[in-house]
């Protein structure tokens, strides 16, 4: 048995080399995943993506306990007595598929999705590239190109896959935030880039 940090930096590894998760029934890519400890109750968020399916789907649940197979690098998460979802490493086979998936929905919800709610939502913001800069700005909590190359490769392109998963995240939830906190995610964005 392991402890609920030790089980997230596990996570984290995993995230950064590509995972899968596994239910009793099927396997996603597995895009991101947190634990949270809240007065002794372990959750977990999860966003794992449907190959045929355009964007990710999100979960969260409450965790009875969790275990690591050493030999085999799969972490188990149950969530009843009888049901579990499983963690696993990305085949290396599938390594590129996965990273096209993540690129290819993060182009689609900052290219459509995004700059439609903006002009819909009446944003201060509604250009696709201002949502990439606020994102990508925030994945690092300072300007984008303090930590990855601005050129001719595009930034998004030369992200890991677990920063790709927590840019995914972060850009479904820009989809449901107000006014004011798209807003405040613009100024901390510009903030930074002042500093």
């Amino acid at each position: 048995m392991i402890d609920w940090k030790e089980c997230q930096q596990i996570l984290d590894d995993t995230l950064t080399r590509g995972a899968l998760l596994r239910t009793s029934t099927d396997t996603f890519y597995l895009s991101y995943a947190k634990l949270t400890n809240r007065e002794g109750q372990v959750g977990i968020e999860v966003l794992y993506r449907v190959p045929t399916e355009l964007t990710s789907r999100g979960l969260c649940f409450l965790l009875t306990h969790f275990d690591r197979d050493s030999e085999t690098g799969k972490v188990y998460l149950a969530y009843s007595d009888t049901e579990y979802i499983q963690v696993v490493p990305l085949p290396t086979d599938q390594l590129l598929s996965a990273t096209t998936l993540y690129r290819q929905e993060y182009l689609f919800l900052t290219n459509e999705i995004l700059p439609g709610l903006g002009r819909e939502k009446n944003w201060v913001i509604h250009e696709n590239h201002c949502f990439q800069r606020i994102l990508l700005d925030h994945l690092f909590q300072d300007c984008w190109y303090q930590h990855i190359r601005k050129g001719p490769v595009p930034a998004y392109r030369q992200l890991n896959l677990d920063q790709l998963g927590r840019l995914l995240r972060s850009t479904h939830q820009m989809c449901w935030m107000t006014h004011a906190e798209v807003d405040q995610q613009n100024q901390q964005s510009l903030h930074w880039r002042r500093t």
